[in-house]
């Protein structure tokens, strides 16, 4: 059975590496890697230390042929003890990396160079001790040095591994946003999952390994647990149980992570296609603007009919040509939004104040509908890497729709615009009272041309518009809506932090 856990922790590390290739995906590698080499070194020495019954076989090797065949093995004890100690020991240290790099405390980023080096250090300091020819040089024929030395490497794992822990938990039920929350509680379930079986295992000394013959020192215990747990009956199988659950709970998760990002790198490759094989859509586009100018043709004949009457009626006169007026500036502004989604590829990113982005967002909310009323939330002033015209245009679109959303349904029109800082990035949440988005619905919003108003006004281009200007910010966009409960889109950008940054805390106003 430990041969399946190290089978499946092997394809679980193999996956995430193939659908991620990022630090974290490094760092859950290595983790993975530092088990599956410790585990490696136990099962061996488990396996040649022997004396088992046909049950107890059956849990640690899954094939009693497999038994026989590594107590075959001509392993040296120096090397397969050696092998423990490497996995042991890089196990807490990758672990304290993924702690630091999902941490947002303002003490563990202020100085995490120094404790990966710090941490560093103790890990070579562990290696080095066990390398068999220092550890017989420092250990020699003291048994009072293997007790206390065996002590030493167990709290240095033991901190290693608590702190790790505290730095993840801490970070995951500090974390607000659903997006963050979702993808936090993969982590740190498939993170302490693997610990938990980590941690039923590292207590096997790399030492005890080199004194294979040394009655005292195996009396010390170790993995001699195993033996006991194994002794008679089915007492084996609540540690089955623990194993099988703790490791299949910890790749499935890790997988399951790996394959969020695996997900919407699909989706921006499917949006991408259906853009670059629009050819229907431009047709579509083109086929509005067609119908559009049959229309301003035929107010055209109208308004010219009306002049060539002996006794114009001026009424209808002023009528149809506000009428073409009104198309006329309804084409351009179209023409013009599908201009600026279409060319996004000049993006420039500078540091920009978040509430210059707000204010240029609602300044060109107010030329469209002057009458938009915006709750506005500042939770804080922070610095983004951003080109403020594209980023105000894509906020722009989104109260737009929100706006437009909100005044299609009966009562007061509600419409919000939070800004809130979360971990290392910083939120725009547009929230609206409107009629919602139904599921189905929200797989299109995001397609170019697609749109559930009437084309001659709208032509669906600025949702993906806002996805495109999102994407090429090094950022994110979710949607979270239900039919008859208004909608949230929430657009995640990473903050800006330069040498010093000051924070000016906002308040409440309305626009």
């Amino acid at each position: 059975m430990l041969v399946l856990v190290l089978v499946m922790m092997t394809i679980a590390t193999i996956i995430v590496v193939a659908n991620r290739r990022d630090v974290l995906s490094a760092y859950l590698s290595g983790l993975s890697a530092g088990f599956v080499v410790m585990m490696c070194g136990v099962v061996t020495y488990v396996a040649k230390m022997g004396g088992y019954n046909t049950a107890q076989r059956l849990f640690l090797f899954l094939l009693p042929d497999l038994q026989l065949w590594l107590q075959s093995r001509p392993i040296p004890l120096g090397t397969l003890g050696y092998l423990v100690a490497l996995g042991r020991s890089l196990f807490p240290y990758f672990l304290l990396c993924l702690g630091i790099y999902h941490s947002n405390l303002h003490w563990v980023r202020r100085h995490e160079k120094a404790i990966r080096r710090v941490h560093l250090l103790g890990t070579v300091a562990l290696l080095v001790y066990y390398w068999p020819p220092v550890f017989r040089l420092v250990v020699g024929g003291r048994f009072w040095v293997l007790v206390v030395m065996r002590q030493v490497c167990l709290a240095w794992i033991v901190v290693s591994v608590l702190a790790a822990i505290a730095l993840l938990l801490q970070d995951y039920f500090a974390t607000t946003s659903p997006y963050f929350k979702r993808s936090m509680r993969l982590v740190v379930l498939a993170l302490v999952s693997v610990t938990v079986l980590y941690s039923m295992y590292a207590i096997q000394d790399p030492g005890q390994i080199y004194n294979f013959y040394v009655s005292e020192y195996i009396r010390l215990g170790s993995l001699n647990y195993l033996r006991t747990a194994l002794s008679s009956g089915w007492s084996w199988l609540p540690l089955l149980a623990c194993t099988v659950f703790f490791v299949g709970l910890g790749s499935f998760n890790m997988i399951h992570y790996s394959r969020i990002s695996q997900s919407e790198a699909q989706e921006d490759t499917t949006l991408q296609r259906k853009f670059d094989t629009a050819s229907m859509g431009a047709s579509v586009f083109v086929h509005s603007i067609k119908n559009q100018l049959l229309a301003a043709r035929v107010a055209h004949k109208k308004l010219q009919q009306e002049l060539e009457e002996p006794e114009p009626d001026l009424e209808k006169v002023r009528a149809w040509a506000t009428c073409l007026r009104e198309m006329n500036a309804s084409m351009l502004e179209r023409m013009e939004e599908l201009y600026r989604s279409i060319k996004v590829s000049y993006i420039e990113l500078v540091p920009v104040e978040s509430g210059e982005i707000v204010q240029l967002a609602l300044a060109r909310l107010a030329q469209k509908y002057p009458d938009a009323k915006v709750q506005v939330h500042q939770s804080v002033q922070a610095q983004v890497l951003a080109d403020r015209i594209h980023m105000a245009e894509a906020l722009y679109n989104l109260l737009t729709n929100a706006w437009e959303a909100a005044s299609a349904e009966s009562g007061e029109p509600k419409v919000e615009l939070l800004v809130q800082p979360e971990r290392l990035w910083l939120d725009f949440i547009v929230r609206d009272n409107g009629p919602g988005i139904s599921r189905a619905e929200q797989k299109k919003i995001f397609d170019p041309f697609y749109t559930s108003r009437n084309t001659n006004n709208n032509w669906g281009m600025g949702l993906y518009y806002v996805r495109q200007i999102v994407k090429s910010h090094l950022g994110h966009l979710q949607i979270k809506s239900a039919e008859g409960k208004g909608s949230t889109f929430l657009v995640m950008l990473p903050r800006y932090v330069p040498g010093r940054q000051k924070q000016h805390q906002g308040g409440r106003e309305e626009t």
